[in-house]
């Protein structure tokens, strides 16, 4: 493909993620994956198939004898999967990062420990289960104790 052909589908590839994202640019990643969660896409599959892609791509231009463009090197370093590590040092950095925010992210209790509670009730969980969720809440009390009396 010529370089103005690609130029012209890079525009109106542009346009069209414009016209298609319209207010979307203040939304977390995490909403943007819930909304593409709602209109039926998975967003892990739509990231590997992505990644694939953009390495047919890369491996065109490389076939071609062409060089690589930055933002495509850029692409594949940021949709590959987690059992990859990325070839730029500053990709590699924030990929260890985002692997290790994993690790360090704390353990959230159910935010409504009451409708788990009801959920119990009905008679559907395992004993093992039960005494988790039994464990749990008694932690949770403690802690709202705890807070309660520092706040005193």
């Amino acid at each position: 493909m010529s370089k103005k052909k690609t130029e012209r589908l890079f525009d109106e590839i542009r346009r069209m993620a414009e016209r298609l994202s319209e207010g979307d640019s203040s939304l977390s990643p995490e909403e943007v994956r819930n909304e593409l969660r709602q209109g039926g896409i998975d967003p892990d599959d739509l990231k590997a198939r992505f990644h694939k892609a953009a390495m047919q791509m890369t491996e065109r231009e490389r076939f071609a004898d062409r060089i690589v463009p930055l933002s495509l090197r850029q692409a594949i370093d940021t949709t590959r999967p987690d059992n990859q590590m990325p070839r730029e040092p500053a990709t590699a950095l924030a990929f260890a990062e985002r692997w290790l925010a994993k690790f360090a992210s704390s353990f959230a209790l159910p935010s409504n420990i009451e409708v788990a509670r009801a959920y119990r009730k009905s008679g559907e969980l395992s004993e093992s289960d039960k005494r988790d969720l039994d464990t749990l809440e008694q932690e949770l009390k403690e802690k709202v104790k705890k807070e309660n009396e520092r706040k005193s």
